[in-house]
C-alpha cells in the first residue's frame, strides 16, 4: 500500500487531502489540510495536548470514521502533498523541511476494533475510496466553521470556549470576540 495525496473540491474551495498508509500497524488514516484563514487552523479538535499553545477544542464536532484522532502540524503531509501537486514553496533550511505556510492538518484513522489491521485480519478493510469519503466531511466542516462561528451559531458551551480561548492570545477566538462588538 502507499500514500495517496489528492484534493477535495467544494464549492470554491479546495482542501490538500491525504489517505496515508500506517505500515507497521496495517490500516490507512486520512488526513485533511487547513490553511491559516479558515476557522479550524489550530484548533486542537483530537483532545490531545500536542503542542503549548493548543488546549483540546470539542468545537465543532465532526461525524468521520472513529473521530477526530489528529490535528496538529504535518511536516510529512505538507511536504509531500507540495511536492506531489506543485502548489508552493518548498525549501530546506539545515536539513529541516522549512514551508512559507504550514497547514494544520486534521484527521482520523481506521484502526479502530472492527476495522482490519495487521493485528485484528477478520475486520472490516477500510480502502482509499473510503478514507476519501471521511476526509470530505472534514472538508465540509471546514468549508462551515468560519461562516458559523461568525454568525454566532455556536452553542452556550461553544461561546464560552471560545471565549476562554481569546484569553489565551488564540488569533481566530480573538476575531469571533471582536465580532461580537461589531453586531
Amino acid at each position: 500500500m502507499q500514500d495517496i495525496f489528492f484534493k477535495i473540491e467544494i464549492d470554491n474551495n479546495s482542501f490538500p487531502a491525504a489517505a496515508v498508509w500506517n505500515e507497521s500497524c496495517g490500516f490507512y488514516c486520512g488526513y485533511v489540510g487547513i490553511e491559516e484563514n479558515n476557522g479550524l487552523y489550530k484548533l486542537n479538535l483530537s483532545g490531545n495536548l500536542s503542542t503549548e499553545e493548543n488546549l483540546p477544542c470539542k468545537f465543532p464536532d465532526v461525524d468521520v470514521h472513529g473521530g477526530i484522532t489528529y490535528s496538529d502540524y504535518y511536516p510529512y503531509l505538507d511536504f509531500n502533498f507540495k511536492k506531489s501537486s506543485d502548489v508552493a514553496e518548498v525549501r530546506f533550511d539545515n536539513g529541516h523541511y522549512v514551508s512559507a505556510q504550514p497547514l494544520w492538518w486534521i484527521g482520523f484513522d481506521c484502526g479502530h476494533f472492527n476495522d482490519k489491521t495487521n493485528i485484528n485480519t477478520t475486520g472490516v478493510e477500510r480502502g482509499i475510496d473510503f478514507v476519501k469519503i471521511n476526509c470530505r466531511k472534514i472538508a465540509e466542516l471546514a468549508c462551515s466553521s468560519y461562516e458559523k462561528l461568525m454568525r454566532k451559531n455556536l452553542s452556550e458551551e461553544e461561546h464560552n470556549e471560545m471565549l476562554a480561548l481569546a484569553t489565551m492570545e488564540d488569533e481566530f477566538a480573538k476575531e469571533y470576540v471582536k465580532s461580537l462588538s461589531i453586531n
